[in-house]
């Protein structure tokens, strides 16, 4: 992300109301061939000038976070909420999904014309990745059968359910049941992230199963829901 918003300037472009969606452009212009978006999906929160300057897109910090639980008066998973950096000021945002993309389209194209093509471009793809996760998991040595069993369980369920999300979702969803969908699965998809990421430290296998078991049935009673089993 920062490669990409490095030496721009940007400012508050578009937003969507009735979706809280959320467009932060730095436009073409001369010698400028392509736009650089930060998109934002299912905005809860932001707090920024009209006119940011150059930025970059990080993670927010602690206090942050326990800022906005204050303001929004609920907890707050990390991983949907960021913080747009300038050179003095952080201008926090929380939402549902971010997305940094260059492209080469009119500066007065709107990604939000199409809730198909933005779901391509935009949400599933910034939460933690659980496969990589789990995936280093299974690489430790000296771990249980049982443990390997449940692990390789959650790792294809989660490919199946990427797969899933691209091929049905992403086609046939609404940009309401997009969010809905991913406000659903993303205090799960951060558990298993975070047993994955603890088992490596403290080796508490049982911590790490049950949470991987929670996410597998998860992921099963939503596509099941929705539209049949997986794939």
């Amino acid at each position: 992300m920062r490669g990409l918003t490095k030496g721009r300037e940007f400012q508050l472009w578009e937003y969507d109301v009735s979706h809280g969606s959320l467009l932060v452009r730095s436009p073409a212009g001369p010698g400028l061939a392509t736009s650089i978006d930060i998109i934002c999906v299912g905005v809860e929160y932001i707090a920024a000038p009209r006119h940011l300057g150059q930025i970059t897109v990080s993670e927010a910090r602690q206090s942050e976070l326990d800022h906005l639980e204050r303001i929004l008066q609920k907890k707050l998973s990390r991983s949907r909420v960021w913080a747009l950096e300038g050179s003095s000021e952080r201008f926090l945002v929380v939402a549902a999904g971010l997305r940094v993309r260059e492209h080469g389209d009119d500066i007065f194209d709107s990604p939000f014309a199409d809730p198909r093509a933005l779901y391509r471009a935009t949400a599933v793809q910034q939460r933690p990745n659980a496969e990589t996760r789990l995936i280093r998991v299974l690489q430790e040595p000296n771990i249980g059968l049982d443990t390997i069993a449940v692990v390789a369980d959650g790792i294809s369920i989660d490919a199946k359910f990427n797969l899933w999300v691209l091929n049905v979702a992403k086609n046939t969803f609404s940009t309401d049941q997009m969010i809905d969908l991913l406000e659903k699965i993303d205090p799960l998809h951060s558990r298993c992230c975070a047993a994955a990421e603890q088992f490596l430290k403290d080796r508490d296998t049982e911590h790490l199963k049950a949470v991987v078991r929670q996410y597998i049935e998860l992921l099963s009673e939503i596509t099941a829901s929705n539209r049949g089993s997986l794939p």
